[in-house]
């Protein structure tokens, strides 16, 4: 956590699991006492009814609070593919938040985190119903770039599915990106019209995420979160859910992972 904050990053995007323990909450909270960096705390709204979904994320803010942490809320992770209802994840955010804020949580508590910004997951927004939600809940989203190409037109067409996510949800400010990322497996099309197999290096993936977190900032996104700092051990070359970390996968003799070109650039990025 102190290299991550030294290499200019601000917070860290964690999760707590559906069923976590008080003792675990406390485990997971403890280590950002005196880090300086900020921890958004992903709860799994998925997955909870809003009954439990509340009762969760009121204890992770009394244990935060009582260690002296100002934290975020995520009350869900891409319930759309997890098949949930739009108007079910949207009671179970108004449960959530009702909750949180009855109990004097004042931070900031994100809803919706669609997982992706195409048409299905703008249209999973829109029926949530924005207008019946509190006005405070702010709109979360993932964002991945269309078959992991990153480039010009990719982020024109990112700029068209902010705007338009601000429309479905009527806010006026864009939505936090609380996943964006690029992997390094080897990537391949299966439908027409045909293509060649490529895969992105280190380096590529690196300038890709820079260059997006850069139209990011330029487009007044309030938050981005870089997924994910640690990859894992890839079962193959086509892997790709293991390869979007910043550091490498332990090695296999002395456990170490080592920082990668992703994790230098985004230490080398203006503040």
């Amino acid at each position: 956590l102190l290299q991550i904050r030294d290499m200019g990053l601000t917070g860290v995007r964690t999760d707590m699991p559906p069923q976590a323990s008080d003792d675990l909450v406390g485990a997971i909270l403890r280590p950002f006492v005196g880090a300086g960096l900020a921890p958004l705390i992903l709860l799994h709204g998925e997955v909870l009814d809003g009954l439990a979904l509340s009762a969760q994320a009121v204890r992770v803010v009394a244990q935060a609070q009582a260690l002296g942490l100002t934290i975020e809320i995520e009350l869900a992770n891409e319930p759309d593919l997890a098949g949930v209802d739009p108007r079910m994840m949207a009671e179970r955010c108004s449960a959530a938040w009702l909750a949180l804020r009855s109990a004097g949580f004042e931070g900031v508590i994100y809803g919706g985190s669609a997982m992706n910004l195409h048409k299905n997951g703008l249209a999973y927004l829109e029926a949530m119903d924005w207008s019946r939600l509190p006005s405070d809940l702010a709109v979360a989203v993932h964002r991945y770039a269309p078959r992991n190409t990153p480039g010009a037109s990719h982020l024109q067409s990112l700029q068209h599915e902010i705007v338009a996510a601000m429309e479905v949800t009527g806010r006026i400010t864009p939505p936090a990106i609380t996943e964006m990322g690029y992997h390094t497996a080897v990537q391949t099309r299966t439908f027409w019209p045909p293509r060649r197999a490529f895969r992105l290096t280190d380096e590529q993936a690196a300038a890709a995420i820079v260059a997006d977190l850069r139209a990011y900032a330029g487009w007044g996104v309030p938050r981005v979160d870089v997924f994910q700092i640690n990859c894992g051990v890839p079962t193959s070359d086509t892997d790709y859910e293991a390869l979007y970390g910043v550091r490498s996968a332990p090695d296999e003799t002395t456990g170490i992972r080592t920082w990668l070109p992703q994790a230098f650039a985004l230490a080398e990025m203006d503040a």
